[in-house]
């Protein structure tokens, strides 16, 4: 039977392990998102809202992550801290 600490140790593995897999993803849609609307956008002559939109999905992006970031941090904290 695995004690408390393991179970404990088992837990915050697996929010890690979710919480990259988010960090993942954040990248991987903001990199398509932002392909696809500023393709669209500059082919259709319209350059300051694509610049625009890119900046704004960059920067929310950029947050998500950096929250997710942290989260993780976290989660490392927690596990060095229970050895």
């Amino acid at each position: 039977m695995l004690d408390k600490k393991q179970l404990t140790k088992n837990r915050i593995d697996l929010e890690y392990t979710f919480e990259s897999k988010k960090a993942i993803l954040y990248i991987t849609f903001v990199t398509i998102t932002l392909m696809g609307v500023f393709t669209g956008l500059w082919i259709n002559g319209q350059k300051v809202l694509a610049l625009v939109l890119t900046a704004i999905i960059f920067v929310l992006s950029l947050i998500l992550y950096k929250k997710t970031k942290n989260k993780m941090d976290e989660l490392l904290r927690k596990l060095e801290d229970l050895n």
